[in-house]
């Protein structure tokens, strides 16, 4: 963290506080300090780099990329009315650079996630099973994307009633995720928060 507040110092002087180098040493020490559980030091410095990635009309991936990271970290947070509209722009800025980009995956899944659970999983399904097909798509089987992905799916399916196969995807991609990463891991501990929820409301 020091050398990333230093590389901070030294490119606010050489590139001024709007330019693209300055907001990617603010992302990766926002990333730093999310990582140390300052939460809402992480946010604050994401809120710095998305106001300048608003400014850079030319890189429209980096805004989208930008909304969705922040948008994912408030609903990682609970905080679901601030995150719905940066997912949603995320959506429509990714959709008006390329529909298939393989980056569109992670808003899809995190505003289905929001949706999920904010009681909207009708509204969530179509979202969360575009999202997993451009992962699967797109991304080696197996990869721990695509198990959150099932992961969320599962719960979505399961609020929609369709109990066994909501189950079999719960179960399925917690096995995976805790092999991954081993079972005090985030991922692997919110696919168990999900699948233990799922399995205490089954009769």
């Amino acid at each position: 963290e020091p050398m990333l507040r230093e590389a901070r110092r030294i490119a606010l002087i050489v590139y001024g506080d709007n330019h693209p180098e300055f907001q990617r040493v603010l992302l990766g020490l926002s990333m730093s300090v999310d990582g140390q559980g300052r939460v809402d030091e992480g946010l604050d410095l994401m809120r710095q780099a998305l106001a300048i990635a608003r400014d850079q009309p030319s890189d429209q991936r980096g805004l989208a990329l930008t909304l969705n990271n922040l948008g994912f970290r408030l609903v990682r947070e609970g905080r679901h009315a601030e995150a719905e509209p940066l997912l949603r722009e995320s959506l429509a800025t990714y959709l008006s650079i390329d529909p298939e980009h393989p980056e569109r995956a992670a808003a899809l899944v995190n505003l289905g996630t929001l949706l999920t659970e904010t009681d909207r999983a009708t509204e969530a399904l179509p979202l969360l099973r575009e999202g997993l097909a451009l992962r699967e798509q797109t991304m080696v089987a197996g990869s721990w994307p695509i198990e959150v992905a099932r992961s969320v799916l599962g719960t979505c399916l399961f609020a929609l009633n369709e109990k066994e196969e909501g189950l079999r995807l719960l179960r399925s991609a917690h096995a995976s995720l805790t092999d991954a990463f081993g079972p005090g891991h985030r991922r692997s501990m919110d696919a168990e928060r999900r699948l233990r929820k799922a399995e205490g409301l089954t009769p």
